[in-house]
């Protein structure tokens, strides 16, 4: 059976899911830490940055802060204690911004998370960060809020820190704040407009981003945006991972008839993904030994050959008899199947079993002609009428023509649909075309 192919999570998500997507998309996100301003200023003595505009009274608090932070004989906590009184001498943006590093230090030194989340804020307020370390200390800032459960104020961070030039992947992160906060609608929509920003864009929109959307999706019962992410899943990386979540999901999540669940199953075979017992006796299910027997036939056939089912399964020696005693003279009776079907008046139900039994004996051609046919003839389901003949187009590798054809579909076959239109849009540059119409057992 394809099932989900990536390990499922929890539906709480977290923290965990947050550190794996910054490691995943490069954006672990490390904290720059601080030399002791005096020592600093030693080694940048001879740079010819503009003078720094300190105030006398902050110079002279923030030296015994310093010393006590840095000094021989250093003590973390009373620097820490000492801190109220640096405050309150600042007057200067200078000092502001010194002061912001002394905080993030102490805070440091003493293990206290929100004081170097403050220190990191009142150097970016200072209005002094270097232009070039600015989107580093906007991230760290970020990063700091989003630990202490302050999401709004991360995800403003993390958009200051993309408006000044930040190049690493933040949408992830971003993402992740709403997946700490539960919010999985909210953070899956979040990187579907991203995807869908980069796709506009003639990008190819990152693989964690759709990877990571999937997953909450699909974790979390969302069902359309896990459909859709499935689809742009195979759409820029179409592996055989992608491809087999892209058909569990849809297996997995939507009651879907069997005409309609035969019409995955085809897509499944034609990209070598049937593989389970279930695969199998789903597809010779949904075919039905009396109306289709030689692709059941056919099916059956390959999944004894390959020892996924035995042929003393009651199931499948039913399966097997039934098809086999009507295989003959189905397929002598095809051509008079196909004339009837091109007769003026022809019944419409006439015409749709023609063109399903040309289809399923491997006649694409043949079945986009009937089916072209049962597109004109009132009460028949069109949406199925159109599935299919965009898969014989398919099998014809008349790739642009299926697309359009399955443009057309609406309501429950909308997905499988969507699906093969995808498949389509793989088998564009393939050469020659992939036959995708199912050939019977002679």
């Amino acid at each position: 059976m394809f099932a989900i192919a990536r390990t499922k999570p929890s539906r709480r998500t977290g923290s965990s899911l947050a550190l794996a997507i910054a490691l995943a998309s490069g954006t672990a996100l490390g904290l720059v830490a601080f030399e002791a301003p005096a020592h600093a200023a030693k080694k940048k003595k001879k740079e010819s940055a503009p003078k720094a505009n300190y105030s006398k009274n902050f110079v002279k608090v923030y030296q015994t802060v310093n010393e006590l932070l840095t000094g021989e004989n250093a003590d973390p906590v009373a620097a820490k204690a000492a801190v109220p009184g640096m405050l309150e001498q600042i007057e200067t943006d200078d000092d502001k911004r010194l002061a912001g590093s002394v905080l993030f230090n102490v805070g440091r030194e003493n293990d206290d998370v929100a004081m170097q989340r403050r220190g990191f804020d009142m150097m970016i307020e200072s209005g002094k960060v270097a232009a070039t370390e600015l989107p580093q200390y906007l991230v760290n800032s970020g990063e700091f809020a989003r630990q202490a459960g302050d999401y709004d104020a991360a995800r403003a961070r993390f958009a200051q820190a993309i408006d000044a030039g930040y190049t690493g992947d933040l949408v992830s992160v971003v993402a992740s704040t709403y997946f700490d906060n539960d919010q999985y609608a909210e953070g899956v929509k979040y990187l579907r407009q991203n995807i869908d920003k980069a796709a506009a864009a003639g990008k190819v929109p990152t693989e964690i981003w759709i990877d990571v959307g999937f997953s909450v999706a699909y974790n979390n019962d969302l069902v359309e945006d896990a459909i859709a992410l499935s689809m742009q899943a195979i759409e820029y990386y179409p592996s055989d991972k992608n491809w087999a979540n892209a058909f569990a999901v849809q297996r997995n999540t939507l009651d879907m008839s069997d005409d309609i669940t035969l019409d995955l199953l085809r897509l499944a075979a034609a990209k070598g993904a049937l593989s389970s017992d279930r695969d199998y006796s789903d597809y010779i299910q949904a075919a039905d030994a009396i109306r289709l027997p030689g692709e059941v036939s056919r099916i059956l056939n390959e999944a004894v050959s390959k020892g996924v089912l035995k042929t003393s399964d009651p199931f499948v020696a039913e399966a097997k008899s039934a098809s086999e005693s009507r295989l003959s003279a189905d397929r002598a009776e095809l051509p008079a199947y196909e004339r009837d079907a091109k007769k003026p008046g022809a019944k419409p139900v006439a015409v749709n079993v023609a063109a399903d039994l040309l289809y399923s004996y491997g006649e694409p051609a043949k079945a986009e002609e009937i089916y072209a046919i049962a597109a004109t003839l009132p009460g028949l389901d069109s949406n199925r009428v159109m599935t299919r003949m965009g898969m014989a187009q398919v099998a014809q590798g008349k790739f642009a023509e299926a697309k359009e054809t399955f443009a057309k579909v609406t309501g429950a076959r909308a997905y499988v649909a969507r699906l093969w239109s995808t498949y389509a849009d793989t088998q564009m540059e393939a050469e020659p075309a992939l036959d995708a119409a199912p050939e019977a057992s002679s």
